[in-house]
């Protein structure tokens, strides 16, 4: 596709500077998403076709803010991944799934996004690199027994407090 550059160097408010590259076809397709963009908000470039191929998957209740993202960032990322519309019912009762429909183009799409959201709910990005924070499936810290079962590892496997041998001296205390 075609590379699109916004120059950033304006103050707030102001028109921006943008460059397309591109073959003449991939420079006129860039151009008529971002006129789209400008015009109807930032999912209007997303494939909308009618008769479209469409999926709707049930998610648990607890997963939608994170299907969402802070400001709605991760579910546009998805979308403009996936070139698919994915919208998320709310109004289903307390204690029901929510319903995420996916549509798009192109069935290979809607796969693409139904793969990418089952990977955000298993924890990771959707970007396939292995789960984010430490790849521990599944939560913060995997630490099922509790208390007193094993020393939690540090980065790099070195057990936290014994970096460099020294032990955290508590406020007040002497060594």
């Amino acid at each position: 596709g075609a590379h699109i550059d916004i120059d950033q160097n304006y103050p707030p408010g102001e028109p921006r500077k943008v460059t397309i590259t591109g073959s003449k076809a991939q420079i006129e397709a860039a151009h008529q998403a971002l006129l789209s963009v400008m015009r109807d908000g930032p999912n209007s470039a997303v494939t909308q076709a009618t008769g479209a191929f469409t999926q709707v998957i049930d998610v648990d209740a607890s997963v939608v803010g994170r299907l969402i993202g802070r400001g709605g960032a991760t579910i546009n990322d998805m979308q403009a991944r996936s070139k698919c519309r994915i919208q998320i019912d709310q109004s289903t009762p307390e204690g029901m799934p929510k319903k995420v429909s996916v549509s798009g183009a192109h069935a290979e799409n809607v796969a693409m996004a139904v793969q990418i959201i089952q990977d955000v709910i298993q924890g990771g990005d959707g970007r396939g690199g292995g789960g984010g924070y430490g790849m521990q499936q599944g939560g913060y810290g995997m630490q099922q027994g509790g208390y007193g079962m094993m020393p939690q590892m540090g980065y790099g496997g070195v057990p936290q407090g014994a970096y460099g041998g020294m032990q955290q001296q508590a406020y007040g205390q002497q060594a």
